[in-house]
């Protein structure tokens, strides 16, 4: 009798938790300092041991190389290159599928760059603007007629913009050429452009949704909107800092997840019908539907570790400092 028990619930076990395979958890040899970036299927990041990685989606390296630099500021990779900037402002770039040098270091003194087939659009400390071809690395052009403060966006139609407290000029990318400019009377920043290029119909719907909720007192007042996973809206209760899981049409209440969050805690982008929640005490993946089961629960893989998320093809990623969460939906 005690043995068909004991065979019945090493099943119920089994049938119980099968999602926790999905979920394999790898560790990285040295700590991530600076990416991940996803292109083309694999990632790329400088670890803390100063090496240049690219790393397949099954977590095979595909290449290691080793950095001159040991103080990396930044990480593109675009146009099958891999663009090195470090804190003395010098950019080197590597071949992205095999991981050679093609040109670098060069001194650039770079404060920000933009990447635009076949340029490179830099910004220097000192508020200079030049362009350096992508293949050669030599210069396309350079203006030091201006000292500028910002680079604004990424290039359209052959133009990019930069701002100083006089206003924002309009130029030509294969010049440097100004071709407009307005005044401003104040200099402004990326994070206060909004592009007309974001004005696109999920933002529109999620507007929408906005102003639904505004209308809705009792829910405007009581929770905080966060997200959308699908047809469903995610809040925080503004009493207790819990979770509630709303019908985004009816706003009725489908759920509500039981995890307690507090100030610093962060929603992590949804994948499938699941939320990622990051905080102080770890990291807890559930389900939006009517289940309250923790998915996965970590107390290790905590927010001040926590670097980004990311989702490719069917799986998605949770990248932290010395290791990485790779979860398949099947």
């Amino acid at each position: 009798m005690k043995k068909k028990m004991l065979a019945c619930l090493m099943i119920l076990s089994l049938i119980s938790s099968p999602i926790f395979s999905d979920f394999k958890l790898h560790s990285f040899d040295s700590s991530v300092s600076v990416g991940p970036i996803l292109y083309e299927n694999s990632f790329f990041y400088v670890d803390s041991s100063h090496q240049l990685i690219k790393l397949a989606s099954d977590g095979q390296k595909d290449w290691t190389v080793s950095l001159d630099s040991q103080s990396i500021k930044e990480l593109y990779v675009s146009f099958n290159s891999v663009f090195v900037v470090d804190r003395k402002g010098q950019l080197t770039v590597y071949d992205s599928d095999y991981g050679y040098r093609i040109w670098g270091p060069k001194s650039l003194n770079i404060r920000q760059l933009v990447l635009h087939y076949p340029l490179v659009i830099v910004l220097s400390n000192d508020g200079y603007l030049s362009a350096i071809d992508f293949f050669s690395g030599q210069y396309a052009w350079s203006n030091q007629s201006n000292s500028w403060d910002h680079l604004l966006f990424d290039v359209q139609n052959g133009e990019f913009h930069v701002s100083n407290s006089s206003g924002v000029s309009t130029r030509d990318m294969f010049s440097g050429d100004q071709v407009d400019f307005q005044k401003m009377g104040y200099s402004i920043s990326l994070k206060q452009v909004f592009s007309s290029r974001l004005l696109t119909k999920p933002v529109q719907i999620e507007y929408s949704f906005y102003q639904q909720l505004q209308s809705n007192t009792n829910v405007s007042e009581s929770l905080t909107y966060r997200q959308s996973v699908h047809n469903k809206s995610l809040f925080v209760r503004n009493k207790d800092l819990t979770v509630v899981v709303k019908d985004s049409g009816s706003l009725e209440t489908v759920t509500e997840l039981s995890i307690p969050l507090n100030s610093v805690s962060q929603f992590v982008e949804p994948f499938a019908d699941y939320v990622s929640f990051i905080y102080d005490g770890g990291i807890k993946i559930l389900s939006v539907g009517d289940t309250k089961e923790s998915l996965f629960t970590h107390d290790t893989m905590t927010k001040k570790d926590f670097i980004k998320a990311v989702h490719l093809e069917n799986k998605f990623y949770l990248f932290f400092k010395d290791r990485y969460l790779v979860w398949q939906d099947n």
